[in-house]
């Protein structure tokens, strides 16, 4: 072929040159070796996060997969820190001492590197063996796993026209099925290469599948109908199906007849409403008052603890997952309860995590899973080519958003928190704060003495949301009707301070500018840290009562007492104070220390700092003193979306999530979008005689506050309008209802601006601007201002004015005095901050030439005042 050069095929010296122009990808050798008995070998993988939150919160799944036999197990989790948790489960419930596991082959997610990981395995005997860096095939079973589960539990779920919150159920029936079908790597099924035992598929039915149950036989009437409706989620044992009824309550029955040839709503755009919220707004309490009571309890019911201390995190999980709970007293009858005929029939709603777990049911125990199963299932290419993706997504994304939080709403009463939607964990919440109180001491049971009366108390129950609305805590409060108080016997003085909205902006701006941390912290039961100088008697908590007839006597502030919020601002303040923090005399609510700032707003705390470690130092101060949350970082601040841009030193507040719901809730979520909040025409006067209707009015009020409560945080936009339309609170007409709606339509089409606070800070600029007898009906003028920060608002205001104005002058000066009083104060906040240059020069703009011309010097104008009219 060739001569004078002979080939040397050495490579001991390769050509660095060569290497980086021709390197490719070494030939995967298998990390471990491979199984030889079950248990031997497992592969573990993290899969999400998923746009859809389950219904016990899930957002990721784990799953584990034996090398010998190919069994595969799932574990819904809210969040990847719970690998552990799941590998530890795993291992308690199939090893044996003939049966143990040597080898764990992971990625090299933080997770799965933990030291509490790397203890457990070591205490086990258990090799850790992790792929190389973003070297995903070398974890290549357990990466096909998640896909194969994932190809199967898309389809199946849309089919079935359920809810995606619903998920969890569905992924662990896949897996189920997975394991009873062969596998071409060992040529039989993994549930027999597991057990030795050949499955009975007889038992399997179409996931999603409708059908009728039997009723309890203490629930039949007679000449009525024997079963009520349900549809299939999945399967508990070798021959129970978990099932969810016409209510939205899950439970668990074997007499169970299905029709499979019944075909599922389809998830349409058409239909997402009156799947997701039961056909009528008018229904929509009762869904939301039942729906997923049985549902979480089938599956996780505890949600990710926000852990400051080990004993509140062991006492919340304990709770949640209802290992430790006792029985909860009954509060009413309200028809057919599964979880009441639980030990008297073969329907029984599932409340614990380990009734429903496809890994117990695949226990030993079950050597029989009947199921029938003739029909070949797609494959995953017929699905992509004949599917509509963008519209599914987009289908998605709507169930998500409906169902959200449609299925999480606060309860008003005791009863309907007990016996309602997610029971156990607003139990959890019952019982922490009732144990708070007496931890801390808060009354003592005595006599109620001659001539008294004691308070009457109520539950109050909030839940806590994240940043995108996720639930975070089910929390219960006990408060006192404090409106029963009489002054001089049961309080004296009263105060409640709280940060004021341009405060908090103004430090978000601040922050913004220079760069400062931003953390949150949350002072448990607040309140009663305080001590009360009054003697107060309250009756006992309901369904905390002994039933002696005693009262208790209080200690301590409770909440709901009108003196509450002072004590508890006198306890906080004379701390601070010990810290060297001062509160402001322009907002007594800032307390100030050198260049760290906090923002009390009752117990919710805002730190504001230049470095990490002052404010831990401050955290840590206030952990020693009270029972804290650590909220971490700034992201979810009163009811408002915190999101920053640490490179671009922004800034971006949103009330998106807020906004979604009042949409909901005012049945305008899927309103035509309009582009301006105000028509251009008035409004049409009623008559003498008219009297707007009860249920209009109350409709309107709360239209108003849900509107207000936008604009106040973060929509400066709305503000006229919303002024405009709060005139006719006392007696609204058709006309302004529509008027309301319009500033709903309009935020539909805006719902995802922000206020946005970027770059370096400048002095104050105000702007401020008036008509002229604009108001028809009283021919008062309306003005308006708005003071920026830097690029942001941090103080607007539109209001009629409460005289009327001679000429548009006049109006003018009356707008810039209410203009120049917010100035003086916000002047005023910055110096006290003592945080920018110039902090005390305020720039007010006014488009109205007349009012400079008389500010310089009346005797100058050769116009007298009385004709500078227009």
């Amino acid at each position: 072929m060739s001569t004078g050069i002979r080939p040397d095929d050495s490579t001991s010296n390769p050509c660095g040159a060569c290497v980086q122009g021709k390197l490719r990808e070494c030939p995967h050798i298998r990390p471990i070796k491979k199984g030889t008995y079950p248990l031997e070998c497992i592969h573990a993988d993290i899969a999400g996060p998923f746009p859809e939150v389950g219904v016990d919160g899930s957002r990721y799944w784990v799953c584990f997969i034996d090398d010998f036999t190919q069994m595969s197990w799932v574990y819904p989790v809210k969040e990847r820190s719970e690998f552990e948790e799941c590998f530890h489960h795993l291992l308690q419930q199939f090893e044996r001492p003939e049966r143990r596991c040597h080898f764990l082959h992971l990625d090299r997610g933080g997770e799965n590197r933990s030291h509490s990981l790397t203890r457990l395995c070591r205490d086990r005997g258990i090799k850790l063996s992790y792929t190389g860096t973003e070297q995903h095939e070398q974890n290549g079973l357990a990466e096909v796993l998640n896909r194969i589960i994932l190809e199967k539990l898309t389809p199946t779920l849309l089919k079935s026209g359920l809810a995606l919150r619903r998920w969890p159920y569905f992924l662990k029936a896949v897996n189920r099925i997975r394991n009873l079908c062969p596998t071409a790597s060992i040529s039989t099924t993994p549930y027999q290469a597991w057990y030795g035992d050949v499955p009975d598929l007889s038992h399997l039915r179409i996931l999603g599948s409708r059908g009728w149950a039997l009723l309890p036989s203490s629930k039949r009437k007679k000449m009525q109908s024997k079963s009520i409706p349900c549809q299939l989620l999945g399967y508990q044992g070798s021959t129970n199906y978990i099932l969810l009824d016409e209510r939205g309550r899950v439970f668990v029955s074997n007499n169970v007849v299905f029709s499979e040839n019944i075909k599922n709503v389809e998830p349409t755009l058409d239909n997402l409403t009156h799947q997701m919220s039961d056909q009528r707004p008018s229904q929509r309490r009762r869904v939301v008052g039942e729906e997923d009571s049985y549902v979480e309890n089938a599956i996780v019911l505890e949600p990710s603890p926000l852990p400051i201390t080990s004993r509140e995190a062991n006492r919340s999980r304990e709770t949640g997952r209802g290992e430790t709970t006792p029985d909860e007293p009954p509060v009413g009858d309200t028809g057919w309860d599964p979880d009441q005929e639980s030990t008297r029939s073969s329907i029984h709603v599932a409340t614990d995590e380990r009734e429903v777990s496809s890994e117990e049911t695949e226990g030993h125990a079950e050597s029989r899973l009947p199921e029938r199963s003739t029909r070949g299932q797609l494959p995953s290419r017929y699905i992509l080519a004949s599917t509509n993706f963008a519209f599914l997504a987009t289908v998605a994304e709507q169930l998500y958003l409906v169902s959200r939080d449609i299925d999480q709403s606060e309860p008003r009463t005791l009863r309907e928190a007990t016996q309602g939607v997610h029971r156990k964990l607003w139990w959890g919440g019952l019982k922490d704060e009732h144990g708070s109180l007496v931890e801390n001491g808060v009354w003592t049971l005595v006599t109620l003495p001659p001539g008294r009366k004691a308070l009457r108390g109520k539950w109050v129950f909030k839940l806590k949301r994240g940043e995108n609305g996720q639930v975070l805590r089910y929390k219960a409060r006990f408060v006192v009707r404090g409106f029963e108080q009489r002054e001089g016997i049961d309080f004296n003085e009263t105060f409640a301070s709280v940060v004021k909205p341009m405060s908090y902006k103004m430090i978000f701006a601040i922050a913004a500018a220079l760069d400062l941390e931003l953390e949150q912290m949350d002072v448990k039961t607040a309140f009663l840290y305080g001590l009360v100088n009054e003697e107060i008697y309250v009756q006992q908590p309901e369904g905390f009562d002994d039933g002696s007839g005693r009262v208790c006597k209080l200690l301590r502030a409770l909440y709901g007492l009108k003196q509450a919020p002072r004590v508890w601002y006198e306890t906080l303040s004379t701390f601070l104070e010990t810290l060297g923090f001062k509160p402001l005399l322009s907002d007594m609510g800032v307390f100030v220390k050198g260049h760290t700032f906090i923002a009390v707003y009752v117990d919710d705390l805002l730190i504001a700092g230049p470095s990490k470690d002052e404010i831990v130092a401050v955290k840590q101060a206030l952990c020693n003193k009270f029972k804290m949350t650590d909220l971490g970082p700034c992201k979810y601040y009163l009811g408002m979306s915190v999101r920053r841009d640490r490179v671009t030193r922004s800034i971006f507040l949103s009330q998106t999530t807020y906004l979604e719901k009042v949409l909901r809730d005012f049945g305008m979520d899927q309103c035509a979008p309009n582009a301006t909040p105000v028509s251009t025409s008035k409004f049409g006067e009623p008559g003498p005689d008219y009297k707007a209707a009860d249920k209009l009015k109350e409709w309107y009020a709360k239209a108003i506050g849900s509107l207000m409560y936008l604009m106040l945080g973060t929509r400066p936009d709305i503000a006229f309008a919303v002024s405009l339309c709060s005139r006719h609170l006392a007696n609204p007409t058709n006309e302004h209802q529509t008027a309301v709606k319009r500033i709903f339509r309009y935020l539909k089409g805006s719902q995802n601006l922000e206020l946005v606070y970027q770059g370096e800070l400048q002095p104050l600029l105000g702007y401020t601007d008036s008509d002229w007898a604009g108001d028809l009906e009283t021919r008062r003028s309306t003005s308006g201002y708005v003071f920026n920060l830097g690029t942001g608002a941090i103080s607007w205001s539109s209001k009629r004015q409460r005289t009327v104005a001679l000429s548009s002058c006049e109006a003018e000066y009356m707008g810039q005095t209410a203009a120049a009083k917010e100035a003086v104060w916000l002047r005023g906040l910055l110096q006290e901050l003592e945080r920018i240059q110039g902090g005390s020069r305020t720039k007010d703009n006014c488009d109205f030439r007349g009012q400079p011309r008389s500010d310089r010097n009346v005797e100058e104008s050769a116009v007298p005042y009385k004709n500078q009219a227009h």
